[in-house]
């Protein structure tokens, strides 16, 4: 199996990046992919945009801040800019920040250089820096999946009637469906590259590529989820009609470096013998229900809205 990481060169992204290697270490083949070559620890993390058609590189407003990147490394952007970039409003394009641009274009050559480095890899597989997976869950399920199949594999999202692969969750390609992939963008790079400019999503043009070779979305949600523990409403129900809380994990998402590690330790002190792979209701009893207390310190609630003390909602309450 060949394992892709995706991450960024803004300074927020190391730690997270450095987290994500947790668990690799029985895995041979992996590449960790940024914006530019750099070092982190021992790590070698590789440019994954460097063979994007020259022109792009060169002339392309969403290739500025690459441009800046090679030439000036780290000091491009202060570290206080980019912590601003989580606040970006949103557009028809995705995030406005120059990290957000750039990522969309990594999907497709980080595939093409995976597969020139390992074409015989039964399955290859995309993460971000942020995702935590569990392997001996995950590798298990692959193992009763005929990997000589072209097989793509996700967590399914939309773009209004489109189903794509959200790369967040991880995405999971058997080696004749990368085959193909790689095969059907080189044969139209132009196109693609078309296709990028106009969408706001990497993982959405790679989903079609793949439409156009032929392959079709396997969807595996909940098994392979774009979200934390904390924040799933364990009430919701799959598309099968059975509550979340049943099935097996094999990876989340947005997950902080303080949960990476977490997680890790959950993972390795599971009992697989005595209650076999954990499972989102297992998650959530022995990690999630531990942390909930009637107070905590510092607690944020996730609400976006700010209210008062002395709006006039809160003294007719008062005042009741």
């Amino acid at each position: 199996m060949k394992i892709e990481i995706k991450t960024t060169a803004r300074p927020s992204a190391a730690s997270k990046t450095s987290s994500s290697w947790l668990g690799l270490a029985p895995m041979k083949h992996y590449g960790i992919w940024s914006d530019r070559d750099e070092e982190f620890g021992r790590q070698r993390i590789a440019n994954a945009l460097d063979e994007i058609d020259s022109r792009l590189l060169e002339q392309h407003p969403e290739f500025e801040y690459y441009r800046n990147l090679q030439k000036q490394g780290d000091g491009t952007i202060s570290s206080e800019e980019t912590a601003s970039w989580a606040d970006a409003p949103n557009t028809d394009l995705g995030r406005n920040t120059p990290a957000w641009k750039l990522d969309k274009w990594k999907f497709l050559p980080i595939a093409t250089k995976a597969y020139r480095q390992h074409p015989t890899s039964k399955w290859y597989m995309f993460i971000e820096c942020d995702t935590y997976v569990f392997w001996t869950s995950l590798l298990a399920y692959l193992s009763k999946i005929d990997a000589s199949r072209p097989y793509y594999i996700g967590r399914q999202m939309n773009i209004a009637k489109d189903v794509f692969a959200y790369g967040g969750a991880g995405i999971i390609i058997s080696n004749v469906a990368m085959e193909k992939l790689v095969e059907r963008n080189a044969a139209n790079l132009e196109t693609y590259n078309k296709l990028t400019i106009n969408q706001w999503a990497g993982d959405y043009v790679l989903s079609r590529v793949m439409l156009d070779a032929g392959i079709q979305l396997s969807e595996v949600w909940p098994t392979l989820e774009g979200e934390t523990p904390s924040l799933l409403d364990m009430k919701s129900l799959s598309t099968k009609g059975r509550h979340i809380w049943c099935y097996y994990v094999a990876t989340y998402h947005h997950m902080t470096p303080e949960d990476i590690y977490t997680y890790y330790d959950f993972d390795r002190s599971w009992d697989l013998v005595k209650y076999g792979f954990p499972r989102h209701g297992d998650v959530f009893r022995h990690v999630i229900y531990p942390q909930m207390k009637y107070m905590v310190p510092d607690w944020d609630n996730l609400s976006a809205d700010l209210q008062s003390e002395n709006s006039t909602r809160l003294q007719n309450v008062k005042g009741g």
